[in-house]
């Protein structure tokens, strides 16, 4: 089963992503306070921030691949 990132600034909207794609997808939910501990993205991730957080976008772009 492929494995899927799911970075979110809201819990709530974390939970109902997970809900509509777990099963199809191995889910690993990522805070999105902790992007640069988290391991490397894999194949899939998907990510609800908020853009205009540019702590939040620096984060993610240092975050190794």
């Amino acid at each position: 089963m492929n494995e899927l990132a799911i970075i979110c600034d809201s819990p709530a909207d974390a939970a109902c992503l997970r809900g509509q794609l777990e099963g199809i997808f191995k889910i690993r939910p990522i805070s999105s306070d902790r992007i640069a501990e988290a391991e490397p993205p894999g194949q899939y991730t998907i990510v609800g921030i908020n853009l205009s957080d540019l702590d939040r976008i620096r984060d993610l772009k240092l975050w190794p691949t």
